[in-house]
C-alpha cells in the first residue's frame, strides 16, 4: 500500500497531541480575546517550484526588530505549501536555538522496542499543552485560548504541515519584564530561527500588522531569490567518464540556502546513456533529509507507522475507525534510515531506496549511487517529501556527452 508521508505526519501528530493531555499549564491564564499579530511559518512559493522556507515571516532579525507588547497575542500561521512541515517552539530563558537543536534530534530510540529501533522524536511532534478540540481542561493555541508564554520555559506548538489551515497562538506574560528577546525557532529545520522583543503595552516601536507584512514581503522575495539561483546551480547537467567510457553523473537530492530548502529533484529529467551511474549527493548547506527511491514499495517506507503492542508492533491501519491504534498513546512512527533494494534500477518495475541521506558528516550517508544498465524512462521521487519532490531519469540507448563536474555551491546568509 502507497502511503505518503504527508499521510504519517498528520497521524503521526493527532496522536502525539492526544498523549499530552496531562501537561501541567504555565503560568497565566488568557483573558479577554486580543487581536494578534501574525507571523507566517513557512511561506508560499513561486508557482511550478516545490519551495519550502526554513524562516518565520518577519524573522525579526536586528535590521528589522519584532516588537510586542506584555499581554499581546501573536498567531504563528502555516500557509499552504506543498511539503512543508515545521514546528514553532518559543524558547524560555535559559535554552538557545543551537542547544535546543543539538538537544532534540529527529529520531530517537524507542524504549519499549528490543534491537535498537528508532522512531521520529516525540519531543518534535507532541505540543507542550494540548491543543483546542482535545478535550484537555488546559487545551490553548487557538485566537479564544491563547497558550500563555511568561518566559521561563520552552513552549512547542508542536509538528504541523503547511496546510493553510494550522496555527499557534501564544499570549505573553505582563510578567515579561521589557526588553527581553524571544527566540524562538523550528525543532524539525536547524537554522531556523527567529526573535522578538517584548516592550511595554504603551511603546510606541510596538509592531503593527502592517509593518510586519510589508517586513514579511521584502523578505519573502529575498529568500525567493536565494531559492531560484540554487535551484538553477543545481540543475547544470555535470558528470565524468570512467575507465570504461561509461559516465557518472551528479544529481542532487534537493538544495538549499540559507532561508529556503529547493524540494526537487536536480537536473529532471536527467538524460544518461544505458551503462551509466548517478550519483546523488546532499550538500553541507542541507538541513532536510532526503531519499531517493525508485516505487514506493512499503519494504523501504523509512517512517512506517505502527501500534505500540507487546512482544511486537502491530502494522498501524489508517482505515481503522476512531482514534489511531484505539489509544493515540500507543501510534509510534519508526524511524527506519538504511537503503533497500539494491543499486541497480533495470526496468520501471525495480523496487530500490537510497535510505535516507543527510549532510555531509555522521551518523547517515549523504550520497547514493544507482546503475542504470537498460534504456527506459525511470521515475522516482523522495520518501520523506512525497507530494512534490519527484523527479525522472532519461536512460537512452545513445551516448550522452559527458560534463565536467563543478564544485557545488555554497549558501551565504
Amino acid at each position: 500500500m502507497a502511503r505518503s508521508c504527508r499521510s504519517i505526519r498528520v497521524l503521526a501528530v493527532l496522536a502525539l497531541m492526544a498523549a499530552s493531555t496531562g501537561a501541567v499549564v504555565a503560568s497565566g491564564t488568557a483573558s479577554a480575546v486580543v487581536t494578534p499579530l501574525q507571523i507566517g511559518v513557512d511561506h508560499p512559493g513561486p508557482s511550478g517550484h516545490n519551495y519550502e522556507y526554513k524562516d518565520f515571516f518577519p524573522r525579526g532579525d536586528t535590521a528589522s526588530p519584532v516588537h510586542v507588547g506584555q499581554g499581546s497575542v501573536v498567531q504563528f500561521n502555516w500557509p499552504q505549501t506543498t511539503d512543508g512541515f515545521h514546528t514553532a517552539t518559543l524558547l524560555g530563558a535559559t535554552t538557545d536555538p543551537a542547544t535546543i537543536w543539538t538537544n532534540t534530534p529527529v529520531s530517537v530510540a524507542d524504549p519499549d522496542d528490543a534491537g535498537g529501533q528508532l522512531q521520529f522524536n516525540p519531543a518534535i511532534g507532541a505540543p507542550t499543552l494540548p491543543p483546542p478540540g482535545s478535550g484537555a481542561p488546559n487545551a490553548c493555541g487557538d485566537v479564544a485560548t491563547p497558550c500563555p508564554f511568561d518566559g521561563t520555559a520552552d513552549l512547542n506548538s508542536g509538528a504541523n504541515v503547511s496546510n493553510g489551515t494550522n496555527s499557534f497562538v501564544v499570549q505573553f506574560g505582563r510578567n515579561i519584564t521589557p526588553g527581553t528577546v524571544v527566540h524562538y525557532a523550528c525543532l524539525i529545520h536547524p537554522g531556523m530561527a527567529a526573535s522578538l522583543t517584548v516592550v511595554d503595552p504603551t511603546d510606541p516601536s510596538l509592531t503593527t500588522q502592517p509593518q510586519a507584512d510589508t517586513e514579511s514581503a521584502a523578505q519573502a522575495t529575498a529568500d525567493t531569490a536565494e531559492a531560484a539561483a540554487a535551484e538553477t546551480a543545481a540543475s547544470v547537467v555535470q558528470s565524468t567518464t570512467n575507465a570504461d567510457g561509461t559516465h557518472t553523473f551528479s544529481a542532487s537530492a534537493g538544495t538549499e540556502t540559507a532561508h529556503a530548502a529547493v524540494l526537487e529533484m536536480l537536473p529532471s529529467p536527467l538524460p544518461v546513456s544505458a551503462g551509466d551511474k548517478i550519483d546523488w549527493h546532499m550538500t553541507n548547506a542541507m538541513a532536510e533529509i532526503h531519499t531517493v527511491t525508485f516505487i514506493d514499495d512499503p519494504k523501504y517506507e523509512p517512517l512506517p507507522q505502527f501500534c505500540e503492542a507487546n512482544p511486537t508492533d502491530t502494522a498501524f491501519d489508517p482505515t481503522q475507525a476512531g482514534p489511531p491504534c484505539g489509544d493515540p498513546t500507543k501510534f509510534e512512527v519508526h524511524f527506519n534510515p538504511a537503503p533497500g533494494g539494491g543499486t541497480t534500477i533495470t526496468s520501471t518495475s525495480t523496487s530500490a531506496s537510497s535510505g535516507i541521506l543527510f549532510p555531509p558528516g555522521p551518523p547517515l550517508p549523504h550520497d547514493y549511487t544507482f546503475n542504470f544498465p537498460t534504456a527506459g524512462s525511470f521515475p522516482y521521487f523522495c520518501h520523506i517529501h512525497f507530494n512534490g519532490m519527484k523527479g525522472s531519469v532519461n536512460v537512452l540507448a545513445v551516448s550522452v556527452a559527458a560534463t565536467p563536474a563543478a564544485a557545488t555551491p555554497g549558501f551565504t546568509g
